[in-house]
């Protein structure tokens, strides 16, 4: 587990070990400097840090990565859109890494996330450890064969999503939402397509709510420039959010 981050404006060290002193290749800070929450410090050669704890944010930077993960961009808009809070029971399914478990559960009262890839499941496992995460359960096992029941929000990142939300809509409670995180768009149109048809023969009803897509693009703000960077975080994937209606 990463203590505390050595961080400026150009530079950002992870410390592991704060009972001897860390070598940067600007000099090495002494280990009774490391015993600090917060300030300055500086190395041997001068050069200035200042010294603070990992926050969440930071961790994702260190978390063991297997299969794709879905961004930072998206995790939060997905979050907002399912209108989690600490009171919330959420399912997470595709857990892979796990980073999108991880970060609900920072969120949330309970997360459960399943994963039938044996190798997806013990990435995120490591993950969860990093992280500290006590409010996280993990199952390796497919999500149509989920247990739990009364959940108040559901993110799926899943290739054939309907066939888990047919397990699914009757554990989730009536009015809460459900995420779908798919790359094409075809995928989106069959995924309606299905739940208009489920519609039509259960007693259960799902909705549309909207289909959308989040583009981020950083700027340069200095003394000299102030524009767009050249390249931005484009497409990713489609996140259709759905409710349970009755």
């Amino acid at each position: 587990m990463f203590k505390k981050i050595l961080i400026n404006k150009d530079k950002k060290y992870f410390v592991k070990n704060t009972d001897e002193d860390f070598h940067t290749q600007f000099g090495s800070v002494k280990k009774a400097d490391l015993k600090k929450n917060k300030g300055r410090v500086k190395t041997n050669k001068g050069y200035e840090l200042f010294i603070i704890k990992p926050r969440l944010r930071d961790l994702f930077e260190k978390a063991k990565r297997g299969p794709q993960t879905i961004r930072l961009k998206d995790m939060a808009v997905i979050s907002a859109e399912l209108g989690i809070n600490k009171k919330s029971f959420v399912l997470d399914a595709g857990t892979g890494s796990g980073f999108m478990a991880i970060f609900l559960s920072s969120i949330a009262k309970k997360v459960v996330s399943y994963e039938k890839r044996k190798e997806f499941f013990k990435v995120a496992e490591q993950n969860k450890e990093l992280f500290q995460v006590k409010n996280l359960k993990l199952v390796n096992d497919d999500v149509v064969n989920v247990k739990e029941k009364n959940f108040d929000a559901v993110s799926l990142d899943l290739p054939e999503p309907f066939e888990a939300l047919k397990s699914i809509i009757p554990r989730v409670k009536v009015g809460a939402f459900i995420s779908v995180y798919l790359p094409q768009i075809d995928q989106v149109k069959d995924l309606v397509m299905k739940i208009e048809k489920y519609n039509n023969e259960h007693e259960a009803k799902i909705i549309q709510v909207k289909t959308i897509e989040v583009l981020q693009r950083e700027w340069i703000v200095d003394k000299r420039r102030l524009r767009p960077k050249n390249v931005m975080l484009g497409h990713t994937a489609f996140i259709t959010i759905l409710r349970r209606v009755l």
